[in-house]
């Protein structure tokens, strides 16, 4: 009997000393049991995003119709001279490719072409996330820097990221 009695006190004694356990809530598991004030108050720290602001994160931003094309132009080239701008404006989007890998070391794209490109041509790369214009200097077929393409494989050095599946448009002048 006695022998009970300072067991029941030896486990009274640990239960005052151990730390109060967190309840288990219907759905939650162990971690979230275990979390600390800190994390609780690290938490409760971030701003949390409604409204929306909240659905444009989780909306993904589809490429527009190539003729917004004079906007972006536009936009980028107000410095430059007046003819040069206009010239700009006036010119024609016409598909010539779709990216195929990027290389980001190199900053290059491999890039199949459904219609001749030449060096020095000004081109839009326009994809989900990607959406800028370049100059296509560095041009090059099996590694041999050409002054034109044809329609095939193609590598090509751009300033900016562009991903696989973005479509690639030449700014050429109408016809």
């Amino acid at each position: 009997m006695a022998a009970r009695k300072r067991a029941r006190r030896k486990s009274a004694r640990r239960a005052a000393k151990a730390k109060p356990r967190a309840k288990k809530r219907a759905g939650h598991n162990k971690s979230a049991a275990k979390k600390t004030s800190k994390h609780v108050a690290k938490k409760r720290a971030q701003p949390q995003r409604t409204g929306t602001n909240a659905t444009r994160a989780r909306t993904r931003r589809r490429p527009a119709a190539p003729s917004t094309i004079a906007v972006l132009v536009r936009a980028e080239v107000p410095e430059r001279g007046h003819a040069q701008s206009l010239a700009l404006l006036a010119s024609e989007p016409v598909r010539v490719g779709v990216v195929a890998n990027w290389f980001p070391r190199s900053g290059a794209i491999e890039l199949f072409l459904e219609a001749p490109l030449s060096a020095g041509e000004r081109i839009h790369v326009r994809g989900a996330t990607s959406d800028f214009l370049a100059r296509a200097d560095s041009l090059r077929v099996r590694g041999v820097g050409v002054a034109r393409a044809e329609p095939g494989a193609a590598t090509l050095a751009l300033p900016q990221r562009a991903r696989p599946g973005d479509i690639v448009y030449a700014l050429r002048p109408p016809a």
